[in-house]
């Protein structure tokens, strides 16, 4: 249910002709949505877990959206460079939760390549007009790399904030939500899927 509420709430605020960015795309369920949703715009989908990004490329061409979703294989992060991917021991390979932060609970490591939005938009991608970001506790690495895009374009954020890896990163909810706060966004939460996790709109 709780899916649903944001997946909807999500799509609401997408039109035909935005560029919407799904970072920590996992299998596809945003990208595919947005993807049947936008008729002129783009859908650019950032999985970097190896096995989760295979399953991402099946289901897009499954859903006939290559031409609309365009697939990285790398992770979004506030510094380029090579990073080590934590695959948690509990999740499940229909799951594979990964984290860039996360210490604990870490089944292998898996080294990915990880770019800023900055340099991206700057360089290859155009600019994005709608965020989803769900990246397990790397949500504020993110958005420190869409530095200069969240200052001069004010894309649309919908963010899920996992409190406790948050806080293995150093940070936590009432920084992100402050650092949003100050580039001149309204943020209020969707939901609140438990103690730990919620997910949050931001509109400037």
């Amino acid at each position: 249910l709780s899916e649903e509420k944001i997946l909807s709430e999500l799509l609401r605020n997408i039109g035909d002709d935005d560029v919407f960015f799904d970072i920590g795309a996992n299998v596809g369920l945003y990208s595919s949505m947005a993807g049947a949703k936008i008729s002129s715009g783009e859908v650019h989908a950032f999985e970097p877990h190896p096995n989760n990004f295979d399953r991402l490329r099946d289901n897009i061409e499954l859903n006939n959206l290559t031409d609309t979703v365009s697939l990285h294989n790398y992770a979004l992060s506030d510094k380029s460079g090579k990073f080590d991917l934590s695959i948690q021991k509990s999740s499940s390979p229909a799951q594979g939760a990964h984290s860039l932060v996360s210490e604990s609970d870490i089944g292998e490591t898996v080294a990915v390549s990880t770019y800023t939005g900055d340099e991206l938009v700057g360089s290859e991608l155009q600019i994005p007009s709608v965020l989803k970001i769900d990246v397990e506790g790397a949500e504020f690495r993110v958005l420190r790399g869409f530095e200069q895009t969240l200052s001069e374009h004010t894309p649309k954020i919908f963010c899920e904030i996992h409190k406790d890896r948050l806080k293995e990163d150093g940070s936590d909810e009432k920084k992100l939500i402050e650092y949003l706060i100050n580039k001149g966004y309204n943020v209020n939460e969707i939901y609140e899927r438990s103690n730990k996790t919620k997910f949050l709109r931001a509109i400037y």
